[in-house]
């Protein structure tokens, strides 16, 4: 609860405090204040949604809640200096998103550095934001190489090197960044590995776009006392890069949007069951060498306009991916299916229906099917 009110202060404080100025004179108050005022931008989003599963073992497999809160505010200092602080406000916790500074070098956006906390810049699903992505959720993949799992695709803090060459009529952006590796919300830095993370991507033609990301995390494992390699475990250090890499693809022309990705890493946790960690050693991470995880999906959505001046748009599609955990490994993957239908009362308020239907190649495991009911409102 004080969490809550500092965080409801901070927000009036920043949305009203512009209005008030001090009693000095125009040439005693420093220049960059009236700038802030000036470009305080203040937005953000949120995510109540239903969802019910035929899993077994899953409780609740009948339930509400808030996926997402996230309130973002955006000052800028100078027309070169930006900064961006977001966090997720949900009843259940308060959690940092993004803390950043960009530098723009070059005013026109050709190169900006960037130091902070933010997603590392891997894979264009995962860079979507939530609000935005086709369907109601990211994919199994995005699971797999998220924070709870591999990190591939996570926050973290670091810095990097970005931009684009838009104005320049080079439809063309990069970033590269290295970053602790230590994943999101961690205050300090467990050791001295860095991971190294990038992402290209070009608009060859209008209405199509094609993009590649790597990252290389140096993971740091421990050869101590002759047991499997561990994460964490003081003593002998040694050193095990995970590798991973993703390339994607989108058409859009009007209203039609077909995109696909192919992902593909060190599966370092080894095999899954039902998507779920291996077990562990010693109650420490275990760091499975040889295992490569891969998957693909491909999503295709139409957003058709109606007569309606309460409902404008419908968008329905479908998605499917294929997910393989262990690529040595037989009957060990899944195929997800994934009909969908978005309504959009608003420009920014949308009611997105999915049913996303988990085929097996075990023939022994259940097939598993997830109804999910979200609203998303951006304010």
């Amino acid at each position: 609860m004080r969490k809550s009110a500092v965080v409801l202060t901070l927000s009036c404080l920043l949305m009203f405090g512009p209005a008030w100025t001090p009693r000095v004179s125009d040439a005693q108050t420093p220049q960059f204040v009236n700038k802030i005022a000036e470009a305080l931008e203040f937005n953000g989003f949120i995510q109540p949604r239903w969802q019910y599963t035929s899993e077994r073992d899953v409780i609740p497999n009948n339930t509400f809640r808030i996926r997402r809160a996230e309130v973002y505010i955006k000052p800028t200092l100078t027309p070169r200096i930006k900064s961006t602080i977001g966090m997720d406000v949900v009843p259940t916790a308060l959690s940092l998103k993004d803390v950043f500074l960009d530098f723009l070098v070059s005013p026109k956006g050709y190169f900006t550095v960037r130091m902070g906390h933010w997603k590392k810049p891997f894979s264009r699903e995962e860079l979507r934001s939530s609000s935005a992505i086709l369907t109601v959720d990211r994919g199994r993949m995005s699971e797999e190489f998220g924070p709870s799992r591999l990190a591939y695709q996570e926050r973290d803090m670091g810095v990097a090197v970005l931009g684009d060459f838009y104005e320049a009529k080079a439809p063309f952006e990069y970033q590269f960044g290295i970053f602790n590796g230590n994943g999101a919300n961690q205050p300090t830095d467990t050791d001295s590995r860095k991971g190294v993370v990038g992402r290209v991507e070009a608009i060859p033609v209008a209405g199509f776009s094609i993009g590649a990301s790597f990252n290389i995390n140096d993971l740091g494992v421990s050869l101590a006392r002759g047991v499997s390699d561990t994460l964490g475990y003081p003593g002998n250090e040694g050193s095990f890069k995970a590798r991973a890499y993703g390339l994607d693809w989108k058409v859009q022309k009007k209203g039609f949007i077909l995109e696909g990705e192919f992902r593909s890493g060190d599966n370092w946790r080894g095999g899954v069951i039902g998507g779920r960690a291996s077990a562990n050693i010693l109650g420490k991470r275990q760091v499975i060498r040889g295992v490569t995880v891969r998957g693909v999906y491909v999503t295709a959505v139409y957003k058709a306009p109606t007569k309606s001046k309460d409902l404008p748009f419908v968008e329905p599609g479908f998605r499917v991916e294929k997910y393989d955990p262990n690529t040595k490994a037989a009957n060990d993957g899944s195929t997800f299916y994934t009909p969908y239908v978005g309504f959009y009362f608003h420009e920014h308020a949308r009611l997105q229906l999915n049913a996303v239907v988990e085929k097996p190649r075990n023939s022994a495991r259940q097939t598993i099917t997830t109804f999910v009911a979200q609203w998303t409102v951006r304010y």
